[in-house]
């Protein structure tokens, strides 16, 4: 996992207030989920201490740069946000943020280690 060094974390995204706002948003919903919720996928990064705070720091801030693997093209009209999100490859960058779907067909986008 590339390491991001504080001082330059914000080299590359457009709007850090935004950033700083959605990420704290998107990271305490995240971490409600993993600590007191009941889908496996998400419960079982409670035993990773830190881990799980750096590893969405990282992603977080992969998206905001369009870095991979959120880089991918995108167009509402032609692929649509849920789609393109499906789109993420699989990688040691996208184990957080990535849309996955279950046999039921519920999307989620915080996923299990993988």
């Amino acid at each position: 996992m590339e390491d991001i060094d504080r001082s330059d974390r914000f080299r590359g995204v457009n709007s850090v207030g935004v950033f700083k706002r959605v990420g704290v948003f998107l990271y305490d919903m995240a971490h409600k989920e993993v600590k007191h919720g009941s889908d496996p996928r998400f419960t079982q990064w409670g035993s990773y201490g830190s881990q799980f705070t750096e590893q969405f720091r990282h992603e977080f801030t992969l998206y905001a740069r369009a870095q991979y693997p959120y880089d991918g093209a995108f167009s509402n009209e032609e692929t649509g946000t849920a789609t393109w999100w499906r789109m993420v490859p699989e990688t040691s960058d996208s184990r957080v943020l990535r849309v996955r779907t279950d046999v039921t067909g519920n999307t989620t986008m915080l996923t299990a280690r993988t």
